[in-house]
């Protein structure tokens, strides 16, 4: 059993939400994360400096992008849209046959189809001009400048606190400490692969701004007119110091969309393009919050009347939750089977000397003698580590208590297994598994590593017998 504060799960969505995450959101996130990790690994290849500096956000990005490549592989091998089609398709066999609901939900996926559809069209869109609008710190500062300009020409009491003269003063303090750490060639390489996309974009979401500067150019004459543009544009821009930026945020809008800038006319233009958009998406977010809950309304109706019982359950919203399952390994392929547990031996195994591989001395010196105290699990003739069960956890379970069915601690839960990435949006108990670390590694790395199991007197802890490891 566990019990925690789950965060956000999406396990009622339709097809249309799963197809656009699948199809066109989660690999547009992953195109982007690929290129900054390249950007970012290629300085840090050239520059020793620029390696240790780096290490840390490509560490973080790598993780993210391994997150979503998860779901989109977990998301194709659950065929959840299909999966979710025939749902849909039920639904409306089960409406057809019920004029009283297809009265009240005759048009709900009809209403969501149509909204996804919209959004369809543009989103890819919006996706490149954030990422344009966000490459580098030279670009911000333009973006941050031209939106102020935008808001000098409205009237004073419909501008946006954002660009009240505090805010202001704020903002250009942050940017101005962090000036000196450009690092120019990473912008470069970020505005060049922002064009690349651009140029990408489905012909119905072309960005006519960007198509006019390399007009006539394709293929590898137009990849080298980008990797151009871009270094022109960052190296040769009026824009220098951070003096420059304080004069720039004396200028008005007009001033810097006509100016001789390329790269100030390139921000504004994507600025005013993607205003718009930002607001057409908060159109749609507004709809579909209130369309979602009518369609798990229509669904449960459904249940309830084909008398199969209400085996629905809310989505995690981080409020406490509980779940239960058991300890399983599982098959993750064809003639690969996990283990439910792990072992001190694998820790060992592991150590490479570098983070996060990194293991202490003091573990490898309580290794090499066997010193493992009461913590030795028969099955293994080790100290278990970490250990694999079924129950249904997300983002924001981690540290939540592992128990047993006497309400026990037995671990803690710390992360999901690789294969069970796509379980936000639909729980598969054949892969999805919940990875905890062994209440008995805890107490053994706290007594037997840290010297303190003086912590032990006050707490009421269940021990195994002495038992030595088997040579």
């Amino acid at each position: 059993m566990v019990m925690g504060y789950p965060g956000s799960t999406y396990r009622y969505r339709v097809s249309y939400s799963i197809e656009y995450n699948q199809n066109v959101q989660l690999p547009t996130q992953i195109a982007l994360l690929r290129q900054q990790i390249e950007t970012l690994t290629k300085l840090g290849e050239k520059d020793p400096a620029l390696k240790i500096r780096f290490a840390e956000q490509i560490f973080g990005l790598s993780n993210s992008l391994k997150s979503f490549e998860g779901n989109v592989a977990g998301l194709k091998r659950m065929k959840l849209v299909e999966r979710r089609r025939a749902e849909e398709a039920e639904f409306a066999k089960w409406l057809d046959a019920t004029p009283a609901m297809k009265a009240k939900y005759g048009d709900t996926v009809s209403k969501i189809a149509d909204l996804y559809r919209d959004l369809n069209s543009f989103g890819q869109k919006q996706s490149v001009l954030n990422t344009l609008l966000n490459a580098g710190d030279l670009v911000n500062a333009i973006e941050f400048a031209y939106a102020r300009a935008i808001e000098q020409d409205k009237p004073a009491g419909e501008r946006s606190p954002q660009f009240a003269e505090a805010n202001v003063k704020r903002a250009l303090s942050q940017l101005g400490a962090n000036w000196g750490d450009r690092e120019v060639d990473a912008e470069i390489q970020a505005l060049a692969k922002s064009l690349q996309t651009a140029g990408a974009l489905p012909s119905n979401q072309k960005l006519a701004f960007v198509e006019e500067i390399f007009a006539g150019k394709s293929g590898v004459d137009r990849a080298k007119a980008e990797a151009e543009f871009s270094k022109n544009a960052i190296l040769n821009s009026s824009v220098k110091s951070f003096a420059d930026v304080e004069k720039m945020m004396t200028m008005t809008a007009t001033q810097m969309r006509e100016g001789n800038d390329p790269l100030i006319r390139l921000v504004g233009r994507a600025y005013d393009e993607v205003g718009p958009l930002a607001r057409r998406v908060q159109q749609f977010n507004g709809a579909i919050t209130k369309m979602r809950p009518e369609y798990v309304a229509g669904l449960l109706a459904m249940r309830e009347a084909s008398k199969k019982g209400l085996s629905y359950y809310p989505d995690a919203n981080f409020t406490l939750r509980f779940t239960y399952g058991e300890v399983k390994g599982y098959k993750p392929r064809d003639a690969v089977t996990y283990d439910y547990q792990t072992s001190f031996a694998g820790v060992i195994q592991k150590d490479t000397g570098e983070e996060p591989f990194n293991v202490p001395a003091g573990l490898k010196d309580l290794f090499a003698k066997k010193d493992y105290g009461t913590y030795v699990e028969p099955r293994l003739n080790d100290v278990p580590v970490a250990f694999l069960l079924t129950t249904d956890i997300t983002g924001g379970n981690s540290g939540s208590p592992v128990m047993n069915g006497r309400g026990e601690v037995i671990g803690l839960a710390f992360d999901g297994n690789y294969e069970g990435l796509g379980g936000d949006y639909s729980f598969d108990i054949s892969s999805n598994r919940t990875i905890a670390v062994d209440i008995r590694y805890v107490l053994f790395v706290t007594e037997k590593f840290a010297g303190a199991g003086y912590l032990f007197n006050e707490m009421q802890i269940k021990r195994g017998k002495a038992m030595a490891a088997k040579k």
